[in-house]
């Protein structure tokens, strides 16, 4: 009876198809020899076209309505950094989006500025003169409850 299993188990293992996909990572580098991009390659794989094509229709927004925006993605510039009278930042940001406050945080934990600001302001100067040399964090709070901070160098 055991040879029976075997034999079916064997048949069965034959006309499974086995698929094989292999992995390969490609590097990409730029100039000086810094690598710029990695990227994940499966041969053999299925693609995932479909998938691709239900995650633009799923998000209801068609391109032609993304360019009566006129922005499409968030720039922020900081500026000068290192730091030794004030520091300049200015923004843009997509669908709406708008600066809610900053902050600048010493490493200590301490704060030495807040700041408030409305929808219709896209820039602001912040003076840092009084405050001791040494390294900081610019703390942006965003309308959609995101934030980023930014590492500033006051000499």
């Amino acid at each position: 009876m055991p040879k029976v299993y075997l034999l079916l188990l064997a048949i069965v293992f034959c006309y499974v198809p086995v698929q094989v996909r292999a992995q390969k990572l490609n590097f990409s580098y730029d100039a000086s020899g810094n690598q710029s991009e990695r990227r994940w390659v499966c041969i053999n794989c299925r693609p995932a076209a479909g998938l691709l094509a239900e995650k633009k229709l799923s998000t209801g927004i068609s391109p032609a309505q993304n360019e009566g925006d006129g922005i499409t993605e968030k720039t922020l510039k900081v500026y000068p950094n290192p730091v030794s009278e004030s520091v300049n930042v200015s923004w843009t940001l997509p669908n709406r989006a708008y600066v809610k406050s900053m902050e600048v945080i010493g490493m200590g934990g301490n704060r030495v500025f807040t700041g408030k600001y409305s929808p219709e302001d896209k820039n602001t100067q912040i003076v840092l003169n009084k405050i001791p040399p040494g390294t900081y964090l610019l703390v942006i709070k965003y309308s959609d409850s995101t934030s980023e901070s930014v590492k500033l160098i006051k000499i």
